[in-house]
């Protein structure tokens, strides 16, 4: 059930909230968690029942797995926790991995697998790492207190299930219990539709708008006698990179705003990443709760940056080819999550050389360095991007490799193919792509952002003062008359627009 389908808005999110404020002044607080459990249940096994036995089956084995481990001592403490981690890790690996794996291993030795192909469940990268989480918090004593029924909402709450944020316990469990939680309050449904209506747009109009100029050009990649134009390889490279943009802006917005009806606030996922002026920057920014996880317990847990320079720099790789491969079991997102670790190997090795240098360090502080960093940030997101959206999938059957999608697409892009027919490609490109080319420069890079935006009223987990868009515009929502107006006309847009309904690029991860 996608979050920009009638549906979703017209019946599944409506009666959702009227249920759970009746269960929650009739019940109290376990009664709106016990019908928003059975709700996001629902909303999980709407495309396939099977699902509600997996995510059914994790939720309560963690939960018993966890139980075990918090009244356990020493040994056997460690041992159930690598136990509960290890059984997470193996679900997530079968369902996600092993076609790669058989793929991998025929590739190599030339052997014919005869296997059925497994189908990856929606969300398992999402709730695997949240209840992995929770057991190596539980190892170290940070689970205070322990109920099943908070348990159970907190890995299944669905506007956050299926794509994120990856919440922390202690960010959301405590929220279950509050005074607000599940009560129908209508500024918090006003505040939550305002942003939600936001995300829809940005989700309907503007990544879907780029996908249509993002496809052909990458669809053409397939053909071995494409011969791609320096002006054809960036529209689409462009268009992808404000697809996914979009696309992952609207989903994390709208999760948000879904989360503020119920009265429970998500964290931030997405912090405008284009107007990073570093790669270091962009993930501090970029699938926020991602990168922190990987952070916490992986970076940190191999040594982090304690261990020497050396140790360092492998531990950062390590993180990112892993992260990359988290994204998708083919070896596009391992090489886009090997570039960004390279990315940031190259980053922090020169913040240390320019420290050493004054001349530079002085220059650092200029706005035209600033300018030119972050080009070159953008630059190396956007080259990133191809090996992103250049699959296995896309390539199958074609005969070609990924290393041949991917040079054709980067040959021509600087370029390798020359610039010939550069004047007649200019005057193709039609006027409604340059406006929706300018309005994603403009929105990414000039506006504020949601959290921003909807500072004032905390419509986040995080604290944000007022929203202000970097010395060019200044704005800050209130639920009042006018916002509300505005608000609706953007949201009615997106709903007029919303058939035919896509899905989120997110949801396949």
């Amino acid at each position: 059930m996608l979050f920009n389908s009638y549906t979703f808005i017209f019946l599944f999110v409506p009666l959702t909230l009227l249920l759970t404020g009746l269960a929650r002044r009739f019940a109290g607080v376990r009664g709106a968690s016990a019908i928003l459990v059975a709700a996001s249940l629902f909303f999980y096994a709407y495309h396939d029942i099977k699902l509600l036995a997996l995510i059914g089956g994790s939720i309560v084995i963690n939960y018993l797995l966890t139980g075990l481990i918090s009244s356990a001592e020493d040994r056997k403490r460690y041992w159930l926790t690598v136990l509960g981690v290890g059984l997470n890790l193996a679900l997530l690996g079968y369902f996600k991995y092993t076609n790669f794996f058989l793929e991998n291993v025929s590739a190599i030795s030339g052997a014919e697998f005869d296997f059925k192909r497994i189908a990856l469940p929606i969300g398992i990268s999402f709730y695997t790492f949240q209840q992995v989480a929770y057991n190596t918090d539980t190892y170290s004593r940070k689970i205070k207190e322990r109920d099943f029924l908070s348990y159970a909402l907190f890995v299944a709450f669905f506007p956050q299930l299926i794509a994120g944020p990856i919440v922390h316990h202690g960010q959301i469990i405590k929220q279950f219990a509050s005074d607000t939680f599940g009560r129908i309050r209508w500024e918090n449904i006003l505040i939550g539709v305002s942003i939600f209506g936001l995300g829809l747009f940005s989700k309907k109009i503007l990544a879907d708008s780029f996908a249509g100029y993002a496809a052909p050009v990458f669809s053409s990649v397939s053909d071995p006698e494409t011969v791609m134009s320096f002006v054809t390889a960036w529209k689409g490279s462009l268009s992808y990179t404000f697809q996914i943009y979009f696309d992952f802006a609207g989903y994390s917005t709208m999760a948000v705003g879904l989360g503020r009806m119920f009265g429970v606030k998500l964290p931030v996922n997405f912090f405008s990443p284009y107007k990073s002026t570093n790669i270091i920057e962009f993930w501090r920014r970029w699938h926020i709760t991602l990168s922190t996880f990987l952070r916490d317990y992986l970076y940190i847990a191999m040594g982090g940056n304690r261990k020497g320079k050396a140790r360092r720099w492998f531990n950062l790789m390590a993180t990112m080819v892993l992260g990359g491969l988290w994204h998708g079991a083919n070896w596009n997102f391992v090489i886009w999550g090997t570039l960004h670790g390279a990315y940031l190997v190259i980053n922090h090795a020169f913040n240390m050389f320019v420290k050493k240098v004054a001349v530079l360090a002085a220059l650092q502080k200029t706005i035209g360095w600033k300018i030119i960093s972050w080009f070159i940030t953008f630059i190396a997101v956007v080259v990133a991007w191809v090996f992103f959206k250049i699959g296995t999938d896309m390539l199958s059957g074609t005969g070609r490799s990924l290393m041949d999608g991917t040079s054709t697409m980067l040959s021509a892009m600087f370029g390798g193919d020359g610039f010939a027919t550069f004047g007649a490609d200019i005057a193709a490109l039609d006027l409604k792509f340059w406006l929706f080319l300018l309005a994603g420069f403009a929105i990414a890079l000039g506006m504020p952002n949601m959290a921003q935006i909807f500072g004032d009223v905390r419509a986040t987990y995080e604290k944000h003062g007022p929203a202000k868009a970097f010395g060019l515009i200044t704005v800050s929502y209130k639920p009042n008359l006018i916002w509300t107006a505005v608000m609706a006309i953007i949201a009615a847009v997106a709903v007029f627009y919303l058939s035919p309904t896509t899905e989120f690029l997110y949801w396949a991860f």
